[in-house]
């Protein structure tokens, strides 16, 4: 078995309930090796027996880095050779199941996030199918890849669109059959983060080609 994992975990802890329930299950997973917990508001830390967990790494800059620069530091802080880039807000009862599966199909130059309908329906009859061209809705509340196929999203992007360069970039999956409980985006709503989300979405359209490349503008004008 092959137990070389680092999850990594955003959070603003908005979502104790969930947080804890899931850092539970990861602690306990014969898969993982470290859970990597970004604080972006230490301010809000909950007291939990659980954050003493001998797995667990809590880094903090003393202010809120945000989303993708969050997935950022965790990728290059872990130990492993591969990652799991989680919500906060997410519960996934039977994650020692599918991290089995998925850990059977996963190569370099992979990456798998969730199908649609893992937030409506639980057949356990696991399926991890290539994507079309569109990502789909949920499928970066949870993501697995190899360390090295990580592409580290430009630092000007804070919310939004660090999941689609690694959907672009990757050979991209949508595992299906596992129920996924969420509060879907409980952070972004409660700080009213909305804005800059779809500052996000302007910049990366404007600057950025859908595998987050800079947009040559000389070389554009001279074609």
């Amino acid at each position: 078995m092959n137990n070389d994992y680092t999850v990594i975990i955003p959070t603003m802890w908005r979502s104790p309930d969930y947080i804890i329930k899931m850092l539970g299950l990861y602690c306990k997973s014969q898969y993982v090796n470290e859970i990597i917990i970004i604080d972006n508001d230490v301010s809000k830390r909950i007291k939990n027996k659980i954050l003493d967990h001998k797995k667990i790494r809590i880094l903090s800059n003393n202010r809120n880095l945000y989303v993708n620069p969050s997935w950022n530091w965790g990728v290059s802080q872990s130990k492993s050779k591969k990652i799991i880039i989680a919500n906060d807000d997410i519960f996934i009862k039977d994650f020692e199941f599918l991290i089995n599966q998925v850990d059977d199909f996963l190569q370099p130059n992979m990456v798998v996030g969730s199908a649609k309908s893992c937030f409506s329906e639980s057949t356990l009859k696991i399926s991890i199918d290539k994507c079309n061209e569109n990502m789909n809705w949920g499928w970066g509340t949870f993501i697995i890849m190899h360390k090295n196929s990580y592409v580290y999203v430009p630092k000007e992007l804070l919310i939004w669109h660090g999941d689609d360069i690694q959907f672009n970039t990757n050979e991209s999956y949508a595992f299906k059959g596992i129920h996924i409980e969420t509060k879907m985006s409980t952070t972004i709503l409660s700080m009213n983060a909305r804005t800059l989300a779809r500052e996000d979405t302007n910049k990366f359209k404007k600057y950025y080609d859908d595998k987050g490349n800079l947009i040559n503008y000389n070389k554009h004008k001279k074609q």
